[in-house]
């Protein structure tokens, strides 16, 4: 009896193509990605080399000190300007936004009478939120809403500063959030910090030079920014003792400063 071959060919057939799908495929995406990543290297090497160039360009090439002046005036104030704000709790939105109104242009009206000029009053917003109450039975419950506005005066005499504060509580403002103590003569005091910013600058340098038995030839680079000027405020709430609020602005003072590099040549 003849046996037949079919079977064990079928069986060798399957067996070559199982090995091929078995076999290690080469992903075409490997070389580019790995140019991918050979190409991030070099820039980032590139950018370190021209960082590192361009900070070598900026140094001076001669004998140079660096100094940095500062300065400091306090000053005694003679204006504020105050943050007070009311806030209002209603069973709906808009009873609580006409409550908060309300209270907000009582005093607006008491300010005028006190002639304080409209520029020197902003009250032109309003926050309104809904209030939740939450619990483990019934989830999130509404229980009103939450009016909130604020007014910042600017007081040109601190003489009426005391008085314009009991007013906003009369009229129903129930909260005082800042008082910043301000002069009217801002930019003539930051002047005069700056030079003497500039002054101590020259000065540290001439002495450090002759420290170091050189002279200063002059200035290679300033560097300045115009930083805002720092000033002391007091926060108090509504409930304050109004002798306490009376002491606080004023005897209060305020610190104009200014600050100032620069880079000076020494001599060879």
């Amino acid at each position: 009896m003849k046996l037949s071959q079919k079977p064990s060919q079928k069986l060798s057939q399957m067996l070559s193509q199982k090995l091929t799908l078995n076999q290690p495929r080469l992903s075409t995406r490997q070389p580019s990605r790995l140019a991918g990543q050979i190409g991030a290297v070099a820039l980032l090497i590139s950018s370190c080399f021209l960082f590192s160039n361009a900070a070598n360009a900026s140094a001076p090439e001669f004998p140079h000190l660096e100094t940095v002046g500062s300065s400091e005036i306090l000053v005694s104030p003679d204006m504020a300007e105050i943050v007070v704000a009311v806030r209002v709790e209603a069973a709906n939105a808009k009873q609580a936004k006409a409550e908060s109104d309300k209270a907000v242009a009582a005093f607006v009206s008491k300010l005028k009478q006190a002639k304080i000029a409209t520029n020197d009053i902003a009250s032109a917003n309003l926050n309104l939120r809904a209030q939740y109450h939450y619990d483990k039975e019934n989830g999130r419950q509404l229980t009103g809403y939450e009016a909130h506005r604020d007014i910042t005066v600017t007081v040109r005499d601190l003489n009426m500063l005391n008085e314009l504060l009991d007013s906003a509580l009369e009229q129903g403002i129930n909260h005082v959030n800042q008082i910043n103590l301000k002069s009217s003569k801002e930019a003539q005091y930051k002047q005069q910090a700056r030079e003497l910013a500039i002054k101590d600058a020259r000065e540290k340098a001439q002495a450090i030079a002759k420290s170091f038995d050189t002279q200063v030839q002059g200035v290679w680079q300033v560097r300045y920014h115009d930083y805002q000027v720092p000033k002391r405020h007091t926060e108090m709430r509504a409930m304050a003792d109004a002798g306490a609020i009376n002491q606080s602005y004023q005897q209060g003072q305020i610190a104009i400063t200014d600050t100032i590099e620069a880079i000076f040549r020494l001599q060879d």
